[in-house]
């Protein structure tokens, strides 16, 4: 199912891409770069935060899952590591 929704996805949202960037050659410079990368590592689009500032919030906003998971990974006692042969049967 996730493979022929994806599928569909890109076979929607394709002939739009290439609508848009046939009629602004710069677009998909400005969507991909500027908007996804640039915006969180410059200042420009009204974000005076350090480039840390969005890993430290997700981080924090996650808690107590990052700190369960943290724990897991570094194998500190008491600390379970999820069994993935489990999931779903």
């Amino acid at each position: 199912m996730g493979t022929g929704l994806a599928c569909v996805s890109r076979a929607v949202a394709a002939p739009w891409f290439m609508a848009v960037q046939e009629r602004f050659p710069d677009f998909e410079h400005y969507f991909f770069v500027v908007q996804h990368f640039q915006r969180f590592v410059s200042t420009g689009f009204n974000n005076p935060q350090p480039w840390w500032f969005y890993p430290l919030v997700l981080l924090l906003l996650t808690l107590p899952w990052s700190l369960a998971a943290g724990l897991a990974a570094a194998g500190v006692p008491g600390s379970k590591k999820a069994d993935i042969r489990s999931c779903g049967s």
